[in-house]
């Protein structure tokens, strides 16, 4: 009886504790716990975030352009937290769906994109690190490069705003 009391009480222990499972043997605790996933991308260092999938917003400024004369092309170093062994992979769409252009008061002004040293198609998913990374160092860069402005182009301030999806692989 005495036996069946301490295998009762420890198993109530248990379950009160709320640890799965339930039948641990005799003269055992079984203590379980969960490390979650965290994927961070962003152009500074992001190992203080801790927020699964995200990508910590940016507001660029490619500066002004005078009519026929260039854009600055943007070049942004691309800082990586993941504790997933397998990586992270980013996809870049256009949130209003204008090929990644830049959309103002008069014609649109196309922009070239590249990833990791790379030519960048908008909509595809693009691998920033296959290992582990811990938000302090760059992984590589993402570069926007604008056409120039053109000589009769209409004056005011020229938009796009890219929507950015964190994927752990």
């Amino acid at each position: 009886m005495k036996t069946l009391f301490r295998r009762t009480a420890a198993v109530a222990v248990v379950a009160a504790l709320g640890l799965m499972p339930v039948s641990a043997a005799d003269n055992q605790i079984i203590i379980n716990g969960t490390v979650g996933t965290v994927s961070v991308v962003g152009f500074q260092d992001v190992s203080a975030e801790t927020t699964d999938g995200l990508f910590v917003g940016a507001t660029l400024d490619l500066g002004t352009a005078a009519p026929g004369a260039d854009f600055t092309t943007l070049t942004k170093d691309i800082y990586v937290l993941t504790n997933n062994s397998a990586g992270v992979a980013i996809t870049l769409t256009d949130a209003a769906a204008s090929n990644g252009d830049l959309q103002g008061p008069g014609a649109n002004i196309p922009v070239v994109y590249s990833l990791m040293g790379a030519a960048y198609t908008l909509g595809v998913q693009k691998t920033l690190t296959t290992t582990p990374k811990d938000g302090t160092t760059t992984v590589g860069t993402f570069v926007a490069n604008p056409d120039p402005a053109a000589a009769d182009q209409t004056p005011g301030t020229y938009t796009v705003t890219l929507n950015v999806a964190v994927t752990a692989l």
